[in-house]
């Protein structure tokens, strides 16, 4: 089992080789009949590979993260507008991130405690709005709903979850299911022992 996560400390350089090179490691070491499963914005990650690479994957579960990334011209604008990624207190985090009524949720609050670090007197998160920046511009304007189509042929099983409409057969999750893996972890597990 391998775990890509895109945060501060996953690459040592952030851009788009690293990136794959990683990823096709790790793709490489999987069993033939092994699955995938990406969410948000390693559903970018993944689609992009495969919509560029000749690569087969035999099960693929893709999570949410269809929209159209940011252009460059976009990204320079969203620089400016980017909230903190450092806070005094874990409220001040949960505040910014959930509404008051969401703060009641143990698991959303377990899983928004796993992206932060404590150091400095601060909470900080563990990727930082230069990293997130970076990770985008790697993928500038990508949509993985336009290649879609393109990839499905490389896929033995392909399963889509998504909040938006999409070109190809899904299951629709609403946008508070984005975090299915954590937030709904049934749905994900049934679907995985009957494959």
């Amino acid at each position: 089992m391998a775990f890509l996560d895109f945060l501060d400390h996953s690459y040592e350089q952030v851009n788009l080789e690293k990136i794959e090179e990683k990823l096709s490691y790790e793709l490489c070491r999987l069993k033939p009949d092994g699955i995938v499963v990406a969410a948000s914005f390693g559903v970018v990650v993944v689609g992009h590979y495969l919509s560029t690479h000749n690569q087969e994957c035999h099960q693929l579960i893709l999570i949410d993260g269809f929209e159209t990334l940011p252009t460059n011209d976009e990204l320079n604008q969203l620089v400016d507008q980017l909230p903190t990624n450092q806070y005094a207190t874990l409220q001040d985090y949960y505040n910014s991130m959930l509404e008051e009524n969401e703060q009641q949720d143990m698991k959303l609050l377990e899983i928004l405690n796993h992206n932060l670090s404590f150091y400095q007197e601060r909470y900080h998160t563990k990727l930082s709005n230069e990293n997130m920046i970076s990770y985008l511009r790697c993928y500038l304007n990508y949509s993985v709903k336009n290649t879609l189509t393109k990839i499905r042929p490389q896929v033995n099983q392909l399963i889509v979850y998504s909040s938006i409409a999409l070109p190809i057969a899904h299951e629709k999750i609403t946008p508070d299911n984005h975090l299915l893996m954590l937030t709904n972890p049934k749905i994900l597990t049934n679907q995985i022992a009957n494959l």
